[in-house]
């Protein structure tokens, strides 16, 4: 049986829902679902979600360190792994490039299959 992501409003890099030229909704789905979900995660600013002050990632602080990303990795890997669709963050590295923080995640998913993500924030 296949593992299924089910789908969603395709979201734009500000995340405003998409709207086709024909006044339609853009929907995502499969693994396109599955790396925006992980990217509004990500995109999202940890302690400003009353619901649940772990979800996100307090990455400003980060992007202001020139230290080391081992800290900044764990916390992207909690976030990941906050995701129901997420069984295990086997890695996670980033790297600043200017203002903009490049993550390659390796993940197993709830059906046991291995994916890399690539994001940018």
């Amino acid at each position: 049986m296949a593992f299924v992501y089910g789908s969603t409003f395709r979201l734009d890099d500000r995340g405003e829902v998409v709207i086709t030229p024909g006044n339609d909704l853009s929907l995502v789905t499969e693994y396109e679902k599955l790396k925006q979900d992980l990217s509004v995660i990500l995109h999202s600013q940890k302690y400003q979600y009353i619901f649940d002050l772990n979800f996100g990632v307090d990455y400003q602080t980060y992007m202001n360190d020139t230290g080391t990303t081992y800290f900044l990795n764990r916390d992207i890997a909690t976030a990941l792994e906050s995701y129901y669709f997420v069984k295990r963050v086997n890695s996670v590295n980033s790297k600043r490039v200017g203002n903009v923080l490049q993550i390659d995640a390796d993940l197993t998913l709830e059906n046991a299959e291995n994916v890399i993500i690539n994001l940018e924030i």
